[in-house]
């Protein structure tokens, strides 16, 4: 259905103004809403979210030659959270690389893989495979592939490494195939991939080509944080680094302190349990920072955590955003505004039970480019890996990635 919306013209007395409104939900199928006023001449509108009624005055779309209650298209003002029409493809034709994380997955899950490159070498010109040895290898060499004119490059690994992957080819047209093998593997969750890697390439062969948004960092390890400007909305001129682009989440605080500190031979022997362990050491003692956001140029909002999401999913099977989506255009963030550690562990468990949305001192709010300052500097992740501190600046890229994505059964 996309964003179709249901309009219809109301040209009534104001006296029962209010009675039209109850009747709408009636025929519409649509929850009941209370006007604030009554209007002479007005259309209601329900957003794509069927949340809202938007009112709008009849004068500027009433035509003459309209029949009374012929539906009228729905104003952009009255549409919120806009999402863009999908684009589509089939799988190109040319060079394959597939790039892998040898340690991701375990023995297991190698053999898997074998299998997987065995049933892809028989559909794909697949010229190139590449194993990873040190941070920074997957983004480089996906880099080299689509200056190469590769077609597709495929990764195999967690998170992180299709992270790397996606940064070296944003602003190119090599699409992006996914193998999971990872600890939390949330861009397949949130792509409905196959987690097994033998299953995802069946799924990726049979899939289709599909442009996504992501997001785009700019972060400084420097020591200055200055607050933001409330004229400007950006963060005081800082020693940026080169913008870093992120698939589904990115984080201050909290769990970016959390996501620093483990290794990978920590979650090579304890998976999801490596985050429970030096969570608990990080909590004991974990100190707040003071973030001072802004979200699209509105005047700073104090918060102690900050969490951003650009899909459904976070830190495995967990929920931060349920309307997050990477077919819009929207980041959707979420601000703690309590500091202090039995906030962080009442916040923590909200997450946990998804209700965190509920609570009265957490924020949530969809924006397309929000600026971030800190009495200190913060750590922040990037799709599960800590890059660097604040101040930072975030803004989404709307369909910036192409990403093989699995077929409507």
């Amino acid at each position: 259905m996309g964003i179709a919306d249901c309009g219809v013209p109301i040209a009534r007395r104001a006296d029962r103004a209010l009675q039209i409104v109850n009747v709408i939900p009636t025929f519409a199928g649509l929850d009941q809403r209370q006007s604030p006023e009554p209007f002479k001449n007005a259309w209601y509108v329900l957003d794509s979210n069927r949340k809202n009624i938007a009112i709008q005055p009849a004068k500027s779309v009433l035509d003459k030659n309209m029949q009374p209650n012929a539906p009228l298209p729905a104003p952009q003002s009255a549409i919120q959270n806009p999402k863009s029409k999908p684009q589509y493809s089939p799988l190109p034709s040319g060079p394959v690389w597939l790039i892998a994380n040898p340690t991701a997955g375990g023995h297991r899950t190698r053999r898997h893989l074998d299998r997987a490159v065995a049933l892809l070498q028989t559909r794909l010109a697949l010229v190139e495979i590449r194993w990873t040895q040190r941070r920074g290898d997957a983004r480089q060499w996906a880099r080299e592939a689509a200056d190469a004119r590769a077609a597709l490059v495929i990764g195999y690994g967690g998170d992180g490494t299709l992270n790397e992957i996606a940064n070296g080819l944003v602003g190119s047209n090599t699409a992006l195939g996914i193998l999971p093998a990872g600890t939390g593997n949330v861009v397949a969750s949130e792509l409905d991939i196959p987690r097994d890697p033998l299953v995802a390439a069946h799924a990726l062969l049979a899939g289709r080509i599909e442009h996504l948004a992501i997001g785009r960092a700019h972060f400084s390890p420097a020591a200055t944080c200055l607050p933001p400007s409330p004229t400007t909305h950006n963060a005081q001129p800082a020693p940026f680094l080169p913008p870093h682009y992120f698939l589904f989440s990115a984080g201050i605080g909290f769990d970016a302190t959390v996501c620093g500190r483990i290794t990978p031979l920590l979650k090579r022997w304890f998976g999801r349990g490596a985050y429970i362990f030096d969570g608990l050491r990080e909590y004991a003692r974990y100190r707040s920072p003071r973030l001072q956001v802004s979200l699209d140029g509105a005047a700073p909002v104090v918060c102690s955590e900050l969490l951003i999401a650009n899909g459904h999913y976070y830190a495995g099977r967990f929920v931060i955003a349920p309307d997050a989506s990477p077919r819009d255009a929207n980041l959707d963030v979420c601000l703690f505004t309590r500091p202090g550690r039995w906030n962080l562990l009442r916040y923590a468990l909200a997450i946990i039970t998804r209700r965190h949305i509920r609570l009265p001192d957490v924020i949530c709010r969809k924006v397309q480019a929000l600026d971030v300052a800190a009495d200190r500097p913060v750590p922040l992740q990037l799709d599960g890996d800590t890059v660097g501190t604040t101040p930072a600046r975030f803004a989404v890229c709307p369909q910036a990635l192409a990403v093989v994505t699995p077929a409507p059964a």
